[in-house]
């Protein structure tokens, strides 16, 4: 996996010579912990499949049942840890 730095972190470990280049500090500062993030949509597949309700758009995972058996679009998919906020279909 990549490594990933945060920018305020460099900016202040980092030296300078009188041209404005970088001189040292870039690799005393520890990687940050991250993960790609992953979009998608939920989506309507009543039409398209004899099951009623929604699938994640990126594992076709059913959306979760809450009160009554209907069907919660959360913000994120259960399964695939998607972010449902429709970027990147």
């Amino acid at each position: 996996m990549a490594e990933y730095i945060s920018r305020e972190a460099a900016l202040r470990e980092c030296q300078y010579d009188a041209d404005g280049y970088v001189t040292q500090g870039i690799k005393a500062i520890p990687a940050a912990d991250v993960v790609p993030v992953r979009h998608g949509v939920w989506v309507a597949i009543g039409k398209t499949d004899p099951r009623p309700g929604y699938k994640c758009s990126r594992c076709n995972c059913l959306a979760p049942t809450g009160f009554m058996g209907t069907f919660v679009k959360s913000n994120y998919c259960p399964n695939c840890g998607a972010r449902m906020d429709g970027d990147g279909e």
